[in-house]
């Protein structure tokens, strides 16, 4: 006999009716905005795009510009510490 997990666990309201995708974003989204993360990025594919490198980038926040300058900035702090 399959359980649904919604009987064991109680779903957060923005999660419920929320794709996948829409739950990984508010996830990252939330482990930034409480500084468990530096930054995070968030890149969806298809199998067959994926396959030949083709992504998309569904928030502007959690894309891989900003995380490769957080990044960046962060080699530069370690670099000068040296």
């Amino acid at each position: 006999m399959l359980v649904k997990s919604k009987d064991h666990f109680k779903v957060l309201p923005e999660f419920q009716g929320a794709s996948y995708a829409d739950r990984y974003e508010i996830l990252l989204r939330r482990m930034v905005l409480e500084k468990l993360y530096d930054s995070a990025v968030l890149l969806l594919t298809t199998a067959e795009g994926g396959a030949k490198g083709e992504f998309r980038e569904p928030a502007t926040d959690l894309g891989l510009k900003r995380f490769f300058a957080g990044l960046g900035g962060h080699v530069a702090t370690y670099l000068a510490g040296r």
